[in-house]
C-alpha cells in the first residue's frame, strides 16, 4: 500500500466502535452447563483427590516400615551383643545378678515318663502344672519349666521332639541367634508345640459321647459325680450355659429310685448345683441307713453290737472266729458233738442220721426234725390193719389171706 493510499484511508480506531462490531457479528446463544457434565467433573475431582490421598498414605506407610525395620534390626543387634557378653563374661564380674531360686523338693510324685501317647497327654500336663504350682519360685523362670518337662519326655515320639528341641537350641546358641533363643525359652511357645504334637483333637467329641451314657450303676453318688465332672470339663460344658442339659443328663443317668425320692419329696431342685447336692446327700443317707440296719441285725443275732467290717465291707459280728474255734475244739461222741459248757446244745452228726433215716432233732426214726412243732414230740403213726384190708380189692385180699 502506498503512502498516499494509506493517508486517504480512515482511522478505524476512531471511527469504529465495539458495539458496532458486536452488532455486525451473528447472534449466538450462551452455553448452559448440563447436569451430567457437572457430575462428571465432580467424579473426576473425587478420583483425583482419592488417588492423591492413597499415594500419600502409601508413602507414609513405607516411611514407617523403614523406620520400624531399622529399629528391629537395632534391637536384634543389641540382643545378640548382650547374649555374647553374658556368655563371655566371667562369673563374679560385671553387674551383680539376682540370685536364682533353687529347686525345692516336694511331696508330689514325679511325673510318669511321657511317650507321646495322646491319651496320656492330659495327665502329663496336669502333673507338670502341679509341680509348677508347688515350686513357684524356681519355675517362675520359663526356661526351668521347659527343661523340667523335657527331662520326662524320654520315650517314643516325645523323646524325638525333645531331641529336636535341644538341637535347635544348640544351633541357635552357636549362631548367636537371639531371636531363636528367645523363642525356644518361651513356655507359651513350648506348650503350644506340645499341644500341636500330642493333644487329642477328638477329646471333646469323645467326652460328649461318654457323658451321655455314663450311668451311676453300683457307684456312690460322690464317685459318679467325680467322673461326671471330669467328662463335663473335657466336653466343654458350662454349669450355667448348659445347665438344663446337664440336669437332664443326671436325671437320666442317676439310679431311678434316688431320683424318684427327690421328686416325690415335693421340693424339686431347680439348678444343677442343687440337684448335685441333693443327690449326693440322699445317696449317703440311704447308704448309712442300710449300714445301720445291717449292724442292728447283727446285734439281734447275738452280737454285742461292737462288730467290725469284713474284707468285703459288710458287717461282721464280733465273736464269729471265737465260735468257730470253739466248734473245732469241742468234744465229740457217737451221736454228734456235745458242748460241755452250760446252756450249750447238742450238735448232731447230720450225715450219719440222714443215712439211717433218723430225726436230726431227737434221733428217732419215722419223722423229721420239722415235725417237732412248738416243742412237741411227734406221735408215731399207728398201723390200722383192718382199714388196709378193707381198702384192698377182693382178689388181692384173697391172695393175701391164703395160708391164714
Amino acid at each position: 500500500m502506498s503512502y498516499d493510499t494509506y493517508r486517504e484511508t480512515p482511522d478505524m480506531a476512531e471511527s469504529t466502535d465495539m458495539s458496532d462490531l458486536r452488532d455486525a457479528l451473528p447472534h449466538i446463544q450462551p452455553r448452559v452447563p448440563s447436569p451430567a457434565t457437572n457430575q462428571q467433573q465432580m467424579q473426576n475431582l473425587q478420583n483425583l483427590i482419592l488417588t492423591a490421598v492413597n499415594s500419600a498414605i502409601a508413602d507414609n506407610n513405607e516411611l514407617w516400615e523403614e523406620r520400624f525395620s531399622s529399629k528391629d534390626e537395632e534391637v536384634r543387634d543389641l540382643r545378640r551383643r548382650l547374649a555374647e557378653s553374658e556368655r563371655r563374661q566371667p562369673s563374679g564380674m560385671g553387674l551383680p545378678r539376682a540370685q536364682e531360686a533353687e529347686f525345692r523338693k516336694t511331696a508330689l510324685a514325679k511325673p510318669e515318663p511321657y511317650d507321646g501317647d495322646r491319651k496320656k497327654f492330659r495327665s502329663f500336663s496336669e502333673s507338670l502344672e502341679l509341680h509348677f504350682n508347688a515350686n513357684p519360685a524356681y519355675f517362675s523362670r520359663e526356661r526351668n519349666r521347659i527343661s523340667f518337662a523335657l527331662s520326662y519326655m524320654s520315650i517314643g515320639a516325645a523323646a524325638a521332639l525333645r531331641t529336636e528341641w535341644v538341637e535347635r537350641r544348640k544351633i541357635a546358641e552357636e549362631r548367636s541367634d537371639a531371636g531363636e533363643i528367645t523363642l525356644l525359652e518361651s513356655w507359651a511357645h513350648f506348650e503350644r508345640t506340645l499341644k500341636d504334637h500330642f493333644a487329642d483333637t477328638h477329646e471333646e467329641e469323645r467326652a460328649r459321647y461318654e457323658i451321655i451314657y455314663k450311668k451311676q450303676g453300683t457307684l456312690t453318688a460322690q464317685e459318679f459325680f467325680v467322673k461326671f465332672e471330669e467328662l463335663r470339663r473335657r466336653a466343654g460344658y458350662d454349669t450355667r450355659r448348659n445347665e438344663q442339659f446337664l440336669i437332664t443328663l443326671i436325671r437320666n443317668n442317676i439310679n431311678g429310685p434316688l431320683i424318684k425320692q427327690i421328686i416325690y419329696s415335693g421340693n424339686v431342685p431347680t439348678t444343677y448345683i442343687e440337684w448335685k447336692t441333693r443327690i449326693v446327700t440322699n445317696d449317703q443317707l440311704w447308704r448309712d441307713q442300710i449300714e445301720n440296719e445291717r449292724m442292728l441285725r447283727g446285734s439281734t443275732n447275738g452280737s454285742s453290737g461292737t462288730g467290725n467290717r469284713g474284707p468285703n465291707g459288710r458287717y461282721q459280728e464280733k465273736g464269729a472266729s471265737e465260735r468257730k474255734t470253739e466248734t473245732v475244739e469241742a468234744k465229740r461222741d457217737g451221736t454228734g458233738t456235745l458242748y460241755t459248757g452250760a446252756g450249750k446244745e447238742m450238735e448232731l452228726d447230720k450225715q450219719k442220721f440222714r443215712s439211717e433215716g433218723r430225726c436230726f432233732k431227737c434221733g428217732e426214726k419215722g419223722h423229721r426234725a420239722r415235725d417237732h412243732l412248738n416243742g412237741q414230740i411227734p406221735q408215731k403213726p399207728k398201723f390200722d390193719l383192718r382199714a388196709m384190708l378193707e381198702a384192698m380189692p377182693e382178689e388181692e385180699r384173697a391172695k393175701l389171706l391164703q395160708g391164714f
